[in-house]
């Protein structure tokens, strides 16, 4: 189907801002069939045509071990469940123009974070996306648990 499109250049923008979403958002439903479809496109289309996609996908994966990695070197210090993925900009369709002030926990993990960041990878500079940020807050005040949610997710 796919190489009855006219126009493959519309088609991979939209196609690099879903898989944005599904790579960030840990909605895909197998990573195996992710880079199954980005190797047929390279193999349709060439490798400038699917380079920024490639990149994405390696992006996720590694964004997890350096993740897992400081959620072992933090000890328990925290009681935030605190999650992050490191992006490589120009890449990802995201823009950083949101700006909030975040709750002392939040703005101490993030400090923590980048400290930390800063002595394993030397010279990098990190920008954070507020914006694509999510929070999940369990209230044990009533007689039932709840989980509040918030998700704010915008592509531009």
């Amino acid at each position: 189907m796919f190489k009855y499109i006219e126009d493959k250049d519309i088609f991979q923008k939209f196609y690099s801002k879903l898989l944005a979403k599904r790579l960030v958002n840990e909605l895909s439903d197998s990573d195996d069939s992710e880079s199954i479809m980005i190797e047929k496109l390279k193999h349709m289309c060439g490798f400038e045509y699917t380079s920024k996609l490639t990149r994405m996908f390696n992006d996720a994966r590694l964004s997890k071990e350096i993740t897992d990695d400081y959620r072992q070197n933090r000890n328990g210090e925290s009681n935030l469940d605190f999650s992050i993925m490191v992006l490589t900009s120009g890449v990802w369709p995201f823009h950083n123009d949101f700006i909030c002030n975040l709750p002392l926990p939040i703005t101490t993990c993030i400090e923590k974070f980048t400290a930390a960041y800063n002595l394993k990878y030397k010279g990098r500079k990190l920008a954070w996306l507020l914006h694509m940020c999510r929070g999940e807050v369990t209230g044990y005040g009533f007689q039932r648990k709840f989980t509040f949610m918030v998700w704010s997710l915008r592509f531009i």
